[in-house]
C-alpha cells in the first residue's frame, strides 16, 4: 500500500503507471468474476452490489453429478445467496443462509422455468426398515423414491 505521502510525492508520470497498473488489476478481477459467472455448474440470476462485496443469487450443480437425478437431467439446486469479496488480495465467498437474506432485504427470486424445486430435499422414513424417500413434490414429477449418500 502506498501511503499518502507517497502518493503527493509521486510525479505524474509515476502516478499514471500507477493508474494503468491499477486498472489492468481491476480488468483481470472483473475478468476473473466473469469467468465464474459462465461456469457451467453455475447460473447467476440477479447480482446487486455494496460496498461490502457483491451479492450473488445463484443455481448451482451439488457435486454429485452422477448421483444426482436433478443434475444428471441438467437442472441445478437453487437459488443460494453468495457474497463475494476481496480480502488480502484474494476473492472469497461466503455462503449466506435465507433467513440472514431476507433480514438483509434481497428476496430470493423465483426458480427459472424448469429448474424444478428450490430447496433442498426433506427425508422422510419408508416402510421399509431403514431406508429413507425423498419428501419434496419436484416440478417434474410426484414424489419419488430417492436417498442421501
Amino acid at each position: 500500500m502506498l501511503t499518502r505521502t507517497q502518493i503527493e510525492n509521486a510525479t505524474t508520470e509515476e502516478l499514471e503507471r500507477l493508474q494503468a497498473r491499477i486498472e489492468a488489476e481491476l480488468q483481470g478481477r472483473r475478468g476473473a468474476e466473469e469467468r465464474d459467472h459462465q461456469s457451467a455448474a453455475v447460473e447467476v440470476l440477479k447480482c446487486h452490489e455494496t460496498l461490502t462485496g457483491t451479492f450473488q443469487w445463484q443455481m448451482r450443480e451439488c457435486g454429485h453429478k452422477e448421483r444426482c437425478n436433478k443434475c444428471k437431467s441438467g437442472k441445478r439446486h437453487g437459488p443460494y445467496l453468495y457474497r463475494f469479496y476481496y480480502r488480502d488480495g484474494k476473492r472469497r465467498s461466503e455462503y449466506i443462509p435465507l433467513k440472514k437474506a431476507r433480514a438483509l432485504g434481497l428476496e430470493r427470486p423465483p426458480v427459472p422455468l424448469g429448474q424444478g424445486i428450490a430447496s433442498p430435499p426433506t427425508w422422510g422414513h419408508s416402510t421399509i426398515p431403514g431406508i429413507l424417500y425423498c419428501k419434496n413434490v419436484c416440478s417434474d414429477g410426484p414424489i419419488r423414491a430417492c436417498g442421501p449418500e
